[in-house]
């Protein structure tokens, strides 16, 4: 008679399944891909966790004790670390993380549920802008087998259910690669959605935050942030949300956990804008304005610039990294958010240009160096220290002026001269209403317009001057400058207009003239004097 084996099943294991397991209100948790979580378990620790042990249903693994039970991938014991509360901390998230986790206390019989969702991105858009959600490496070949869904509306196979907006359907398209095409966004399509192929049951999560405006503002300096169109009388229906610190401002009161000083710098204005004093990079992020009574809510993105940085087209920049370098900066990287490439030390990903590897550079300080400067340069940078966490955000700001070919420069014509100052994004959005870009003279004055040049301005960062090169009156030295707080920041090199050029070439034809007439009139006074000469001859030899 064959012995019958005992399976030993942890009473945590136990625990966890044949607890109730609620379906409402269960938490929701996002992270990026390649980032990292922590799922919390909030007040149920112990001294040192060994009541407590985490669950995954989606692989059926165990992580009680550190110990990660049965078939783990072999780099999730890697991946895997309960910290000091007993939370569940995952680094290099990926896909395979996503699903729904329980922890579970064996000795007072406590648990909960939580859903982490893996983002394959997270997109910005502004109200009444565009966005274009993509389906990397999940549509087919016509998108047949392709739905979009989110928490608000379903979208499969050119079709939108349950009984959506009756602008939705015209906003709404499926691109040939399978993206989500919206139009004309508003803040109702801001959410979580999901990219799925019902045939090979592969799907990927976005999160789609819609904007109603983006601010930037230097470090140490002020910030407003409107709630526009939600104020209520004196505010009491009132909130506003931080997503990155997860503290909330509402009746003038700040929870939970604000950082000591920052109930002396935040405050509510007579509109509701929430108004902050002393801005640090900390205060950059995501925020919320949102009326509980309407429940219409409004998002906003802070951007705080450790400072402006300008350099020329074609010369070079250097960013620093005060405060956030190591002593070897090995644990420094530098972020750049218009194109999306992290530049590590020695390796820059992904998919960089092929030049720019040799354009860039880490100094000694963790600062960043770029060589032969391009209007591409231009835009928002964050050097970031992964071990203290501390990181500092920057604007390089590049100016371009082309230079005009001799040709150009001919009498007779005219030659145009765009001045470009290129930020990396809309310079509308700039927090700088007092920046200036503009043609100038020698002595710092504004050009206006005459008969021999005339100026025109695009924007606060564009500005373009034309030059008529027939006026004989014509003799100056412009440049352009940009000017920012008062101060000029940076100017291009000096451009000398004149017709010196062509007045030299009129003297000299006339010096040219001059001497072909003395010749002339030489030979003619030689050949009279001749011509008298032979006579007198004749006379003297009689």
């Amino acid at each position: 008679m064959k012995e019958k084996k005992m399976v030993s099943i942890p009473c945590a294991l136990i625990l966890l399944l044949i607890c109730p397991r609620p379906v409402h209100n269960i938490r929701v948790l996002y992270s990026r891909d390649g980032g990292n979580a922590t799922l919390p378990c909030d007040g149920v620790g112990g001294p040192n966790c060994s009541s407590v042990s985490w669950y995954s249903s989606r692989d059926w693994w165990w992580f009680p004790d550190i110990r990660i039970w049965p078939d783990s991938p072999p780099d999730r014991a890697e991946r895997l670390s309960l910290l000091p509360d007993c939370s569940l901390h995952i680094t290099n998230v990926t896909t395979k993380d996503a699903g729904e986790y329980r922890w579970g206390n064996h000795q007072s019989r406590r648990s909960e549920d939580l859903l982490l969702i893996v983002l394959a991105g997270v997109l910005y858009s502004r109200d009444g802008g565009d966005a274009t959600l993509p389906c990397d490496g999940v549509g087919g070949p016509n998108c047949s087998s392709v739905s979009w869904n989110s928490s608000k509306v379903v979208y499969p196979h050119m079709k939108i259910w349950p009984d959506p907006p009756p602008d939705r359907a015209e906003r709404l398209s499926l691109l040939p690669d399978c993206s989500l095409h919206i139009t004309n966004v508003t803040t109702e399509d801001a959410g979580h959605y999901r990219c799925r192929n019902h045939q090979s049951g592969r799907s990927e999560h976005l999160l789609l935050h819609v904007l109603a405006g983006v601010l930037y503002s230097r470090d140490g300096g002020n910030a407003t942030l409107p709630c526009d169109g939600l104020r209520g009388p004196h505010c009491y229906s009132v909130s506003w949300h931080s997503d990155d610190d997860g503290w909330g401002i509402f009746q003038k009161k700040i929870w939970p956990d604000s950082p000591p000083d920052r109930a002396e710098r935040l405050s509510l204005l007579p509109d509701c804008s929430l108004h902050i004093t002393n801005v640090t990079s900390e205060d950059a992020g995501r925020y919320r304005c949102e009326n509980h009574q309407s429940r219409r809510s409004e998002d906003l993105l802070l951007h705080v610039l450790a400072g402006v940085l300008y350099s020329h087209d074609g010369g070079d920049a250097t960013l620093p990294c005060d405060g956030v370098g190591g002593p070897n900066c090995s644990s420094v990287s530098w972020y750049n958010y218009k194109d999306g490439w992290w530049f590590l030390p020695m390796e820059i990903w992904p998919d960089s240009p092929p030049d720019r590897a040799e354009r860039l550079s880490l100094l000694p300080d963790c600062s960043l160096h770029i060589t032969n400067v391009t209007a591409e340069d231009a835009g928002r940078y964050r050097c970031r220290n992964h071990q203290s966490g501390r990181s500092g955000d920057l604007h390089l700001h590049v100016l371009a002026v082309p230079s005009p070919s001799e040709s150009d420069m001919e009498a007779g014509g005219h030659v145009t001269l765009p001045c470009v100052l290129h930020t990396g994004t809309d310079c509308d959005w700039l927090v700088h209403p007092d920046i200036n870009v503009s043609w100038v003279e020698v002595g710092g004055a504004d050009l206006g317009n005459s008969t021999h040049y005339q100026t025109m301005r695009s924007s606060a960062c564009n500005t373009t001057l034309t030059v008529n090169l027939t006026s004989p009156a014509l003799s100056s030295q412009w440049r352009c400058c940009v000017t920012a707080g008062g101060q000029v920041q940076l100017s291009s090199v000096l451009y000398t207009f004149g017709y010196e050029d062509s007045l030299s070439s009129v003297y000299a034809a006339v010096r040219i003239a001059a001497t072909v007439g003395l010749f002339v009139a030489l030979i003619t006074f030689e050949i009279i004097l001749k011509r008298l000469m032979v006579p007198l001859l004749r006379l003297s030899s009689l």
